[in-house]
């Protein structure tokens, strides 16, 4: 009977959600991060606000007040080892080369001269197109986010106020067809003896295609600064407690969308931004059984919203529908959290659909020992790993998380009181 009052409440918050494609849910504490993500039924009250409402109702025993300045997490990602293979283009200095060789065409004399620059303008230039091939269409994604949190945990009426600024976003190299077909002509005009159309018909002089890049360094996401008041109340459904919150909120809206050629990365921030202002709310629901487990599910920006940048291209705040389960005792926490729909990023990242699975040891309530896992499901390669702890001697605490992989790594940090 237990199990059926939790499902009971799946199809309406599973309506408000339905088909929808949200950006990533995110994780804003370090108790949460270094749990592999899970929150929404292993959440305490200081982080009702961002997982759960409910949960300021369903708080654990001794929890009364709670306030935490600040709240700090950073990741940042690599999927598709963009990072590595700038580096090592970098390195190679294959653009420098390249223009190298035309000069040393350009100044040759004798026919022996011109025919060893030759072959070191189309060995450089291969070199090069090769080189430009590694970098297109690779992306790298970051998130940030800073706030803080007043929380007063209570069966009948529990609150809380939040203000907390999330940025997500990332950067894409796009390495244009035009670019690497000026590059090949030189170096197939060379080989095949046919100058007129790569030399400049004034001077003679070869023409260097690096001089006039058309690729592009392009940057897209967006600023999410909300300010909000949490309420949770438990009711007894058929003689079983059942906690609801709702998180009404304040949403200011920040797209970025700049595009700069790869030769100047010259960046207006002023012409890239655009900003909106909107009310949004979230609602969650968690129960809490004799036996120390507990569930619960959220639904996160419930009102749908589309917001179009500087540049046309449209960032989307859609509903994130995501359930809990988690077990509790005096020293132990296991949670597991799945988001229900998939998500896409705001910048160009591959869409997510995690599932965080994650643990805390609580010693003596003064040292907490926490590890977590997040995969994934939609792209295997996001998947990372995490570790973190918590020191809390009298009411005081401080919380640290670690989070990563091949391609990703984050870290957070909080400081709070609580009694």
């Amino acid at each position: 009977m237990r199990n059926k009052l939790l499902v009971a409440g799946l199809p309406l918050l599973a309506i408000m959600a339905s088909d929808a494609g949200a950006m990533s849910f995110g994780t804003f504490d370090p108790r949460s991060m270094a749990m592999g993500g899970a929150g929404v039924a292993a959440g305490t009250s200081a982080n009702a606000s961002f997982y759960n409402p409910a949960l300021l109702a369903a708080a654990k025993n001794g929890e009364s007040f709670s306030i935490e300045l600040p709240v700090i997490g950073v990741r940042v990602a690599d999927p598709d080892d963009l990072v590595d293979n700038l580096d090592e283009f970098q390195d190679n200095n294959y653009i420098d080369n390249f223009s190298a060789a035309v000069d040393q065409w350009n100044s040759a004399v004798t026919p022996a001269q011109l025919l060893t620059a030759k072959d070191a303008v189309v060995a450089t230039g291969t070199d090069l197109v090769a080189g430009l091939q590694t970098l297109s269409d690779r992306a790298l994604q970051g998130e940030a986010n800073v706030g803080m949190v007043v929380a007063i945990p209570n069966k009948r009426v529990g609150a809380a106020f939040h203000v907390n600024a999330r940025a997500m976003g990332g950067a894409l190299l796009e390495v244009t067809q035009s670019d690497v077909g000026a590059l090949n002509a030189v170096i197939d005009g060379l080989n095949a003896n046919n100058l007129a159309a790569i030399v400049d018909p004034g001077t003679g002089d070869l023409i260097d295609p690096t001089d006039t890049l058309t690729s592009t360094v392009q940057g897209r996401g967006v600023v999410l600064t909300e300010a909000g008041v949490s309420l949770a109340r438990e009711f007894s459904l058929a003689g079983h407690p059942v906690a609801v919150g709702v998180t009404p909120k304040y949403v200011r809206v920040d797209t970025f969308d700049y595009m700069a050629d790869v030769d100047t990365a010259d960046i207006s921030v002023d012409e890239g931004e655009k900003s909106y202002s909107d009310f949004n709310f979230d609602v969650g629901i968690a129960h809490q059984y004799s036996n120390g487990w507990k569930t619960g599910v959220v639904v996160k920006n419930v009102i749908p919203q589309e917001y179009t940048t500087v540049l046309g291209n449209t960032i989307e705040v859609e509903p994130q529908l995501r359930v809990g389960l988690a077990y509790e005792n005096q020293s132990l926490t296991v949670a597991a959290d799945l988001d229900v729909i998939e998500n896409d990023a705001a910048g160009f990242d591959s869409p997510t659909q995690f599932l965080a699975v994650g643990a805390e040891w609580n010693a003596w309530n003064l040292l907490q020992l926490r590890a977590g896992y997040r995969h994934n499901i939609s792209d295997s390669d996001t998947s990372s790993a995490a570790l973190g702890f918590g020191i809390s001697p009298f009411g005081a605490h401080l919380d640290l998380a670690v989070v990563g992989s091949s391609n990703e790594v984050g870290v957070g940090m909080q400081l709070g009181f609580r009694f």
